[in-house]
């Protein structure tokens, strides 16, 4: 059933094109979290050129491969991937049929989550502290025993769930119960 709905959404190149946009949207906005200030200087200075700060935007994403550790890494292709697919299968499924308000609500939560919780344990609790308040944060994430990954894998985990949730309601059709 799941299969099915891959291959119903993917055979159409603009959900092939969605999903991949919106990967590589979450794994730059992944990769840039821990320095937006360095992003928003190279955005507004107005003594760069746009050369220049294409240039540095593109030299920054080598932060990938130093930046952060392996098991990192795949959790934030992993993250980016599944949002990607997540997101084209959801927007399949809104053109489908019209009332999906859980699978909203579900593709979004378990997006933030995985956002939450990829990278290093500072970028997570810098969108974390902002949700719930520094000391409730900082609390949480003294907790957790691999600095804040756990929160990367339920994000995973929760993105599949989403993506059965909509495959299942894509492969099903509608049908009014009365």
């Amino acid at each position: 059933m799941i299969l099915q709905a891959f291959s119903t959404v993917f055979r159409h190149g603009r959900y092939v094109t969605l999903a991949l946009l919106v990967a590589l949207t979450m794994l730059l906005l992944i990769l840039w979290l821990p320095n937006l200030s360095l992003l928003n200087f190279t955005l507004t200075y107005p003594g760069l050129s746009i050369t220049s700060r294409l240039e540095i935007l593109w030299a920054y994403l080598g932060f990938f491969r130093t930046g952060f550790t392996a098991a990192n890494r795949v959790l934030m292709l992993g993250v980016a991937l599944l949002a990607g697919v997540n997101l084209a299968m959801l927007m399949y499924h809104l053109r489908q049929r019209f009332r999906a308000a859980r699978a909203i609500g579900a593709a979004i939560f378990s997006s933030l989550i995985g956002v939450i919780g990829v990278g290093c344990a500072s970028c997570g609790s810098v969108v974390l502290a902002s949700v719930v308040g520094l000391a409730a944060t900082v609390g949480f994430l003294s907790l957790l025993p691999f600095r804040s990954a756990e929160l990367g894998v339920i994000g995973l985990l929760l993105q599949v769930i989403s993506i059965v949730v909509v495959a299942r309601g894509i492969a099903k059709p509608y049908a009014c119960s009365t």
